[in-house]
C-alpha cells in the first residue's frame, strides 16, 4: 500500500495555505537585533513590504558583516574619517547641487559618494 505524505506552508498570520507556486513564503527580518522569521501569504507579503518600504528606503543597506554596502571607502592618514572642515564642504557642496543633508548628524552614503565622484 503507497502513502503519499504531504507538506504545505501557511500565513502565520491568517493561517492560510501559501501555494508553492506564489510569491508568498517566509520571510526573515532583523528589528533592533533580533532576527525574526514569518511565514506570509502573497498579499500578506505585498502588504509588509509596502508598510516597510519608506523605512527601506531611507536605509541604508548593510552586509552580513554589518559594513555598508555602497560606502566608499576614502583614503586618508586618519583612518577614513574626514575633518570637520571637509564635512562642512560636502554639506556646502551637497546643498548647492540639490542634495538632501541636515545641519548636524551622519550625512547620507549616497551624499558622500555623489561629492566624491564629483572630485
Amino acid at each position: 500500500m503507497a502513502q503519499q505524505i504531504v507538506e504545505y506552508l501557511t500565513s502565520d498570520l491568517s493561517g492560510d495555505e501559501i501555494p508553492s507556486d506564489s510569491h508568498g513564503g517566509t520571510v526573515e527580518f532583523v528589528v533592533s537585533g533580533t532576527p525574526y522569521a514569518i511565514d506570509l501569504t502573497e498579499a500578506e507579503l505585498d502588504t509588509f513590504n509596502e508598510i516597510l518600504a519608506p523605512y527601506v528606503d531611507a536605509a541604508q543597506r548593510l552586509t552580513t558583516r554589518g559594513a555598508p554596502v555602497s560606502r566608499t571607502t576614502v583614503a586618508s592618514s586618519a583612518g577614513g574619517r574626514r575633518s570637520k572642515e571637509q564635512l562642512t564642504a560636502i554639506r556646502n557642496w551637497a546643498k548647492k547641487n540639490n542634495h538632501s543633508v541636515s545641519e548636524r548628524g551622519r550625512i547620507p552614503g549616497a551624499v558622500l559618494d555623489a561629492f566624491d565622484a564629483s572630485h
